[in-house]
């Protein structure tokens, strides 16, 4: 019986290596984006079969009871989030076909419960270091840097947005401006993207270097401190040696939020009364961050409202009047959104059009917005945006409650993962960029196919690094996880149960 016992945990024991390995792998190549947007569409359904295999090993690391029912409860707008991604007004109208587009939302919507049940199976697997799914998502992201930084520097020369400010190269009788773009790597293929776009990837491993911020708490062994401080440099070289100032401020910011955070846990550990005391005001700042961008969200689409009947009261406001009037960065922004609350019938009588309002825009206009909250608002509808504000925050919440329950291992991956995800919103917040190719015609091989010059958030591997971090500080959040044994039978005694009962029964 205790040989039966052994052999069935070896078995156990190898087959949680065997889908570890090939969850990293799964995330790597997410991160890296592999193949394009193809592959992408491949990983998403191998990362849903992963989930399904991983199921049955991390089942018993964790049951519902641990979950709760409140958060049970919390996690249904977390769900619906992904239908509300994947399918919309505006996806029909661009993908041109109804097959086509069910297809792509249905996969799309798969792959954001794969991914995010991936990093959530993998945080409850005990054998698997949690160190390696740093490696994973990190040793990916500097790769895919590192490759387009050399293929860059080559191209371009160090400083390029400084050296060649003002200066243009014409390609198929258009004029581009050198300054403003980058080189990617989509698929197989080197392409000239704008600047915004190329940048992301780098931004994102510079942030991962908040992750050294646990040497505060422990001493981390010298390979995790060295991989992790190399592929942050990278990431910090690519910015400099472009220079991208923007993206090296929204490093800064986040790094100015990671020492915070520090400090935050380092006030808690000094004992409980002070760590009542740090959560009290801690909980109170995030209610007054969560009513200031309600009321301001209130104020926007009242003056989008106003602007699609007349004339807005924001662009009358001193200081911050002149970016709402036309022309202004933020202009673009509320003609959008009133674009969504309007329509226009057969009479050129403007009405209100709760369709398009709550579901996106009916029609294949694009809006190359800088915020990719607000493309999403555009593309799939109110429904879909307030769902991710509620996402937003309840990350917040998971990540603070996360922390404050890590240590060692835990906390260096969880201030990685935290300070990537915060990086990237902070970074599409201001940086988003749609319709990033210069020359569409060249994406014509079957790896690198586009259907447009659209590409949307939701298509995207930032949107599925964000659910894979999801998962792992969710899990993460609910603190140590207890393996639930079967209980066993004495050797020689059955399984079964027997009663004595009587002839006439």
């Amino acid at each position: 019986m205790e040989k039966k016992d052994n052999q069935v945990g070896a078995i156990s024991a190898r087959q949680e290596a065997v889908f570890s390995f090939l969850g990293l792998e799964a995330i790597a190549l997410i991160v890296f984006g592999f193949a394009g947007a193809t592959g992408l569409t491949i990983l998403r359904a191998f990362s849903v079969c992963l989930a399904l295999f991983l199921y049955p090993l991390a089942k018993n690391r964790l049951s519902l009871k641990a979950i709760g029912k409140a958060d049970l409860l919390y996690l249904i707008p977390i769900g619906l989030l992904p239908f509300f991604l994947s399918f919309s007004s505006f996806h029909l109208a661009i993908s041109g076909s109804s097959v086509s587009f069910a297809l792509d939302g249905f996969v799309t919507c798969l792959g954001f419960f794969g991914v995010g049940l991936l990093g959530f199976f993998l945080s409850l697997l005990p054998r698997l270091k949690k160190v390696y799914i740093l490696y994973g998502v990190v040793g990916a992201l500097a790769l895919l840097v590192l490759i387009t930084f050399l293929y860059s520097l080559f191209a371009y020369g160090p400083f390029y947005t400084v050296r060649y400010a003002g200066q243009v190269y014409y390609y198929d009788g258009v004029v581009f401006p050198i300054e403003s773009e980058g080189k990617f790597l989509d698929g197989f293929t080197f392409v000239e993207v704008t600047l915004y776009y190329a940048k992301t990837a780098s931004v994102l491993l510079a942030c991962s270097g908040v992750g050294l911020f646990a040497l505060f708490f422990n001493r981390l062994g010298k390979k995790e401190a060295w991989a992790l401080g190399v592929a942050a440099s990278i990431g910090l070289l690519d910015l400099l040696f472009a220079p991208f100032l923007r993206g090296l401020l929204i490093v800064f910011a986040v790094y100015v939020v990671g020492l915070l955070s520090v400090l935050i846990l380092k006030q808690r550990a000094k004992g409980e009364e002070r760590a009542k005391k740090v959560d009290l005001v801690c909980k109170i700042l995030f209610f007054v961050l969560l009513g200031l961008v309600v009321l301001g969200l209130i104020l926007l689409f009242a003056d989008s409202y106003l602007m699609g009947t007349g004339d807005g009261f924001l662009r009358k406001l001193p200081l911050i009047g002149t970016y709402f009037e036309e022309g202004g960065s933020l202009y673009r922004l509320e003609a959008s959104i009133s674009d969504i609350l309007f329509s226009i019938d057969s009479a050129d009588r403007r009405y209100l059009d709760f369709t398009s309002f709550l579901f996106g825009a009916g029609e294949a206009q694009v809006y190359d917005l800088r915020l990719f909250e607000f493309q999403i608002l555009y593309q799939n509808g109110f429904i879909a945006f307030a769902l991710l504000l509620y996402f937003v925050f309840f990350f917040i919440a998971k990540g603070y409650k996360a922390l404050t329950k890590s240590s060692g291992e835990n906390r260096l991956l969880l201030l990685s993962l935290l300070s990537i995800a915060l990086g990237g919103f902070l970074y599409l917040s201001f940086c988003d960029s749609e319709m990033p190719l210069k020359h569409p015609s060249e994406l014509d091989g079957i790896f690198s196919s586009h259907s447009s010059n659209v590409l949307p958030f939701t298509r995207g591997s930032v949107a599925l690094l964000f659910a894979f971090a999801f998962g792992v500080v969710y899990c993460e959040s609910l603190g140590d996880k207890e393996a639930v044994e079967p209980e066993a039978k004495p050797q020689g005694e059955s399984e079964y149960t027997y009663k004595e009962v009587k002839i006439d029964e």
